[in-house]
């Protein structure tokens, strides 16, 4: 078998690979694979290695974060699960003190235990602002 044949088919079986795994690292090789096999037709296997080698460097170093930083900024940005809770609204439905006395939000459907940020009572049917989470407990303060 040719050896441009063989980079070929080992680029090519790398691409496709890439797509059960996550990273874009497979692709690169397969690439730099791609890259090698046209040298290998020309050249011999210390070009071909150094052919691949420099491509798969370039591939790492330049296009790999070049991908990641888009398929990663591609997202919306939404804020989900605890994230998505800060700064929400909730109602207090039992007096909100401080860690010895925490008391209860009803955020939706669902009650979480609450302490006030600010120290302090916080009535019960105040309004009260997310400000961060700590396990299952809601850090709060009124709104005005």
């Amino acid at each position: 078998m040719q050896p441009w044949l063989i980079w070929s088919i080992v680029g090519l079986f790398l691409i496709l690979a890439e797509i059960f795994t996550p990273g874009f690292v497979l692709a690169i090789f397969g690439i730099a694979c791609l890259g090698t096999a046209p040298v290998a037709a020309v050249l011999g296997l210390p070009y071909q290695l150094a052919t691949f080698i420099v491509l798969s460097l370039v591939g790492m170093v330049l296009l790999r974060p070049m991908i990641q930083r888009w398929f990663t900024t591609a997202s919306d940005g939404a804020k989900t699960n605890i994230e998505g809770m800060i700064g929400r609204s909730g109602t207090v439905t039992d007096p909100v003190g401080t860690d010895v006395s925490p008391g209860r939000v009803k955020i939706g459907a669902e009650e979480w235990r609450g302490i006030s940020a600010e120290g302090g009572i916080i009535e019960p049917g105040t309004t009260v602002e997310i400000l961060r989470i700590d396990g299952a407990t809601l850090y709060v303060r009124a709104r005005n």
